[in-house]
């Protein structure tokens, strides 16, 4: 919507066509992470097209038009690990990103297992507290005596490793008679009895793994691997669990692409240190390396590859633990920016949702305070205790997988508003607040400190969803500008929630960014609601003639030519809006410009160059940021200027820029903002033409 502000096409020029829905194409074209081999792309073979460029790589520019063999692929083959991979069980590397042994074994020890469980409880269960502790801790520790191997039962097999192969080959083998027969003795087919069986349950707990081990990566993530030619050396070792790859280099860019000239988000696979003698001292029979995967680099990848391969074998289940490794799925791919894999798996869960809603609508019914919006925080009130019973808790975790879904599902749709809704949020009146699922703790437990953070949130979601439906969806934005400036009902709404919070969550507008990351969330939420509500307010005061000149003076703006104001009085001035709408639209244009300035910063106490900040949707923050600077530099080229110093929105969007450069490995659509945003410095320190600008 920000490209359809006349303002801001300065910003856009030179960067990508007028009109272009840029974030739309560069997700659509980056295609599916390749999860068993490399790079991101298309299917080039899958019947419905002859191939194309941007799907299966490139190299030096030159494409292949015929089809892979199964061992060069990018995309891999899927159960058994590369054919050159044979090396990698001698390396010995250590500390594998994605989560596999250097036998190609999945790493599921004990220790690993409990400790990215343990990640996963400390860093996105709070975020997003939806399923029952106490019963994942129990599938987990059942998980750990089935399959993990130090846990004295059998070594798990990985769909990623090699089939065996016997030690000993014997030189002869008996007739039928029982007289010897020289030749090997025939090879029996590897056993897939120890394989981890396929059931949702392990699926979820392999998606909590990966989500574990992504959320313990502290810096920035890699990129997917890019050049279906890149290698690594047989021992890819790395010296800390969080490490970063060598040699990060750019991939290849499309000639036609209108953002050719902007460095690409991914990373190649380099060749990495190896203790093997130099490859011209080594026989040629031995000159064997192994392709570098996504798996390899990629946080907690293999063990999101394993999950999805279950899921994709009970896609039509129906049940709630179904709809549970829906959302985990999306919250891993979340962690990726990958917004349409991540959109695809919400999409899943609350398909689950709605089938749960139907069949169980009666208990999953408000109760009787949550109709009084004041009462809405009061955590005795808002969802008294249910009983022990099976039923009872069973509907208190739909209600929590219903709320997880609709708002996941909203903070997607708000960035990427071209894509289809499930349609759950017309329930949205109809279910319940979810209960603490442990009541008999105390208030200030963290427990229920979770849960409050989480009631606050379903609250602060549905005045946004609210705020989308009145003002910028079509039928919103046929409204008459004269219906929103005195439609009041949203902010109104908005500050009656900040009023009822209790008052550890209570924080004033001048506070410092809080280093607590559910903090940090709350409040860039709030801040991010203000700022839709009135920003129409702002688009419209931005792109009309300045307000009365006694208005402007009694505003503390300064005169164009630096003199001082004219004393005219007012009675004398003339214009189509009265005096008291045009103070409404002065305080609405204040309050937006306060609150995307509060929005942007909101989690600068928890996010730096040295500490990657784990959220459940980081593409939606960071293009949300995005769009924040490019308002407040527009309000900096208009009339309005004066609202906010130009100092401080330069210092805010290279801020932002170095922010979104840290993701741009990950993401193709915030490496165009940083290019936008790098344009738009230009603009506002004059290094530019301007002439679209208001004060050009």
């Amino acid at each position: 919507m920000l490209m359809d502000w006349s303002a801001m096409q300065p910003f856009f020029k030179d960067v990508i066509p007028y009109g272009t829905n840029y974030p739309r194409e560069q997700e659509e074209n980056r295609g599916l992470l390749k999860l068993y081999g490399r790079g991101e792309g298309e299917d080039l073979y899958d019947g419905a097209r002859g191939g194309s460029p941007a799907a299966e790589g490139t190299e030096d520019g030159v494409v292949s038009t015929s089809a892979p063999s199964p061992g060069t692929s990018s995309w891999g083959i899927g159960f058994t690990a590369p054919f050159t991979g044979a090396d990698i069980h001698q390396s010995g590397y250590q500390h594998n990103w994605g989560g596999l042994n250097p036998d190609g074994t999945l790493k599921i020890d004990v220790w690993t297992v409990r400790r990215l469980h343990q990640s996963y409880l400390s860093h996105m269960y709070p975020l997003q507290p939806f399923l029952d502790k106490e019963r994942l801790a129990s599938m987990v520790e059942k998980f750990i005596q089935i399959y993990s191997p130090d846990a004295g039962n059998h070594n798990a097999k990985s769909p990623f490793a090699l089939p065996e192969t016997d030690p000993v080959v014997p030189l002869k083998r008996e007739r039928a008679n029982g007289g010897p027969v020289s030749g090997p003795k025939p090879r029996t087919p590897p056993s897939r009895e120890n394989n981890i069986e396929r059931t949702v349950r392990n699926a979820i707990v392999l998606l909590v793994l990966a989500i574990g081990r992504i959320c313990e990566h502290k810096t920035h993530l890699p990129g997917p691997l890019s050049g279906p030619n890149s290698v690594v050396g047989s021992s890819l070792q790395m010296t800390s669990m969080d490490s970063q790859p060598a040699a990060i280099q750019p991939s290849p860019v499309l000639s036609n692409s209108p953002l050719a000239s902007i460095p690409s988000p991914s990373i190649d696979g380099a060749r990495l240190a190896s203790r093997r003698p130099p490859t011209d001292q080594v026989p040629t029979s031995e000159k064997r390396e192994t392709v570098a995967r996504n798996m390899d680099i990629t946080p907690g990848l293999a063990y999101y590859a394993y999950a999805v391969e279950i899921l994709g074998a009970v896609h039509g289940g129906n049940y709630l633990s179904h709809g549970q490794a829906g959302v985990l799925a999306c919250l891993y791919m979340g962690q990726l920016a990958r917004v349409l894999e991540s959109w695809g798996w919400i999409c899943y869960a609350c398909r689950v949702c709605g089938v749960l809603i139907d069949k169980d609508k009666e208990s999953l019914f408000p109760n009787a305070p949550e109709q009084n919006v004041s009462d809405n925080m009061n955590p005795r009130k808002v969802a008294p205790h249910v009983s022990s019973g099976v039923d009872q808790r069973k509907a208190n975790l739909i209600k929590f997988l219903y709320w997880t879904c609709l708002q996941l599902e909203s903070d997607i749709l708000a960035e990427m508003s071209h894509l289809r809704p499930s349609g759950i949020s017309k329930d949205e009146e109809r279910i319940g607040l979810p209960s603490q699922i442990y009541p008999e703790l105390p208030l200030d437990h963290p427990e229920e400190m979770n849960w409050l953070y989480y009631l606050a949130h379903i609250q602060l979601r549905k005045i946004l969803n609210r705020t989308h439906l009145a003002l910028y969806s079509k039928e919103g934005r046929k409204k008459n500008f004269w219906a929103t400036i005195r439609d009041d009902m949203l902010e109104e709404q908005l500050q009656c929630w900040r009023e009822t919070l209790p008052a550890w969550l209570g924080w004033d507008d001048s506070d410092e960014p809080s280093n607590d990351i559910n903090k940090a969330r709350m409040r860039a939420k709030y801040y991010g609601a203000r700022y839709i509500i009135t920003r129409p307010i702002l688009h419209w005061a931005i792109h009309t003639n300045p307000a009365p000149t006694f208005l402007m003076k009694q505003y503390g703006f300064a005169p164009d030519n630096g003199s001082d104001w004219p004393d005219l009085s007012e009675n004398l001035v003339s214009d189509s809006l009265s005096k008291a709408s045009w103070h409404k639209v002065m305080m609405a244009s204040k309050r937006c410009v306060e609150s995307a300035v509060q929005s942007t910063i909101a989690f600068d106490g928890v996010e730096s160059a040295n500490q990657r900040l784990v959220v459940t949707n980081i593409f939606g923050t960071a293009h949300a940021q995005f769009g924040n600077c490019l308002v407040l530099a527009a309000v900096r080229k208009s009339w309005m200027r004066d609202l906010i110093p130009h100092t401080r929105v330069i210092a805010l969007v290279e801020r932002t820029i170095r922010f979104l450069c840290r993701l741009v490995p990950i993401s193709p659509t915030l490496r165009v903002d940083v290019a936008i945003l790098e344009n738009t410095l230009k603009c506002l320190n004059r290094e530019k033409p301007d002439p679209a600008s208001v004060d050009a």
